[in-house]
């Protein structure tokens, strides 16, 4: 009743991943926090036929999210991807540029 259904074991590699990241991260996330975004980078790539890039790939993806959470007030939150409409809404709020004359906008 209630109980917890346990989740599957990451392999070795991972799993040693997951331990160096919580210590890289010791007092900026917790250790579940960690596990759970190693889990997540790792998940969609478990059946690559070509399995000998998979590790770099997690590794690589695992750090980013990390960054980003990090960097949010609140890490817990789960993270969102910005849509094509709010990324527009910044492109279209571009300033000109001194020096760069009328018409045009600075990247």
């Amino acid at each position: 009743m209630g109980a917890k259904t346990a989740e599957p074991a990451l392999p070795d590699t991972f799993q040693k991943l997951t331990d160096h990241l919580t210590a890289s991260y010791a007092g900026l996330l917790t250790p579940a926090v960690v596990r759970k975004v190693v889990r997540d980078c790792y998940q969609p790539l478990s059946n690559a036929r070509i399995a000998g890039y998979v590790p770099i790939l997690v590794e690589h993806n695992s750090r980013d999210r990390l960054r980003q959470l990090v960097r949010r007030p609140d890490p817990t939150a789960p993270l969102r991807e910005e849509s094509d409409e709010s990324h527009e809404s910044h492109e279209s709020e571009a300033t000109p540029s001194p020096g760069l004359g009328e018409g045009f906008e600075a990247p």
